[in-house]
């Protein structure tokens, strides 16, 4: 257990990827402690002055390397702070600045790697203000800033904002005024690009679903997305300021099947636990919600409740015999997933990096072919047509190498292969392609089990 003697020692918290850093937040610090020994690495001064529900927001990179968090709902900044030694030493904090210092950026989220921050905020109905910097400018000026507007439809644009882990898409949480539940959830989803090292935003394209369980709810209160961008969430609570409030809901979106509403959650699922919730304000089931990164477990909480559901049965990998795990050893954890039957290779551009462990195992769903190698042999450095050691594979039990790529230049690498990236084609033994790579003469390995990578 992790105890602080400060105003609200607990009002915020993160971990990372690999289960190792831990920060909690009070209103006038943020301690970082080593999960494992519940050791504490590292006191970080942060005044929220008289606001006590600051910070407002804090968010972690999934990597623990950087830490971000704004102190109240009307802030036109947020700050942040990095490590390169596990928060041993930390970096001078950076004020990270709305574009003329007017507009809020209180809603606040970072990727994977902490390199791409976004930031919403609202000043009243029906107009959002969303900004994207880089690690370490303090200014969205040279990026990209989105007032997004809806006249008409009551909504409070930028409540909540998330990023995915790989920085190429944010999900923008629009609930309507409190006390005005609605059964549609609107969001905005805005793709971002990178080109030549510049980023920028795509048009905000609004997006409506109807729920089905709970038909009565703050829709956009909280909003999650996992790690490739291709499940989001969006839930919300029926009343905020209320007594025991536990009516809301959460919805499951399938972005990459056309933006689809897949699951309805409400109080269901692998567990639930709690007792009805007393406090008067910020209340009510629904109020908060989390994607895994790789979309396969959702949590949500308020009102007293906090609920698991696994998001989606297809999407996890369905296990590993006694044989299997004889083979490949225990201990993996999935990171990501490919559907059977795709025509492109894993979406997004993150080269496998930020998800912690040392080892990656590829494999398809029926375990017919399967890689295991160290995550060094992937991206440790940039390289073009090197021998990559291997630890085994599905074709040789003992260590070999093959050329694969991870060039500095193509979206598409790293490739992994059981044989030679250029051999692999035909017959099928491509593990890993990313960017969405369409070449047909690569995706019959594609394997219709699908495609999974995991880490240890």
């Amino acid at each position: 257990m992790f105890t602080e003697s400060e105003s609200r020692f607990g009002i915020r918290c993160s971990i990372d990827d690999s289960d190792t850093i831990v920060v909690v937040a009070s209103n006038t610090h943020l301690h970082i402690y080593d999960y494992l020994s519940y050791a504490l690495i590292q006191t970080i001064p942060y005044d929220g002055g008289v606001n006590t529900e600051s910070p407002w927001n804090m968010k972690m990179s999934r990597d623990g390397s950087t830490i971000i968090a704004s102190k109240s709902v009307g802030d036109t900044s947020f700050t942040g702070w990095t490590t390169d030694n596990a928060w041993v030493n930390v970096s001078t904090p950076v004020t990270y600045n709305s574009l003329d210092g007017t507009k809020r950026a209180s809603a606040i989220d970072l990727s994977a790697d902490g390199l791409v921050m976004i930031a919403a905020g609202f000043p009243g109905f029906d107009i959002g203000y969303i900004h994207l910097f880089s690690k370490g400018n303090g200014t969205s000026e040279a990026y990209r800033l989105i007032d997004i507007t809806s006249p008409g439809l009551n909504l409070i644009i930028g409540q909540s904002i998330a990023l995915s882990g790989d920085g190429l898409k944010a999900i923008v949480g629009c609930p309507n005024s409190v006390g005005s539940p609605s059964n549609a959830a609107k969001v905005y989803f805005i793709d971002i690009v990178s080109t030549s090292g510049n980023m920028s935003m795509s048009p905000p394209l609004l997006k409506s679903f109807n729920a089905v369980n709970q038909k009565e709810a703050r829709y956009g209160r909280s909003v999650s997305i996992d790690y490739n961008g291709t499940y989001a969430m969006v839930s919300g609570s029926h009343l905020e300021y209320s007594l025991a409030n536990t009516t809301g809901s959460a919805l499951l979106i399938d972005i990459t099947n056309a933006y689809t509403l897949k699951q309805d959650f409400w109080k269901t699922g692998l567990g639930s636990k709690g007792t009805p919730s007393y406090r008067s304000d910020w209340n009510g089931y629904g109020i908060h919600c989390k994607l895994s990164s790789q979309g396969g477990i959702a949590a949500v909480s308020g009102g007293g409740y906090v609920s698991l559901f696994k998001a989606d049965p297809v999407h996890q990998h369905p296990g590993w015999t006694q044989a299997e795990i004889d083979v490949i050893g225990s201990g993996w954890t999935q990171i990501k997933y490919l559907p059977g039957g795709s025509t492109t290779w894993f979406p997004g551009n993150d080269r496998l990096a930020g998800y912690g462990g040392t080892k990656f195992l590829f494999v398809t769903g029926d375990f017919s072919r399967w890689l295991i190698c160290e995550q060094s042999a992937v991206n440790g450095e940039y390289y073009t047509d090197k021998k990559r050691s291997i630890t085994k594979s599905s074709k040789y039990p003992s260590a070999y190498a093959r050329r694969w790529q991870n060039r500095s230049t193509s979206n598409t690498d790293p490739w992994v292969s059981i044989e030679a990236y250029t051999y692999s084609a035909d017959p099928p033994n491509i593990m890993y392609s990313e960017g969405g790579n369409s070449d047909p003469k690569y995706l019959s390995s594609i394997h219709d089990s699908g495609m999974y990578v995991f880490k240890k």
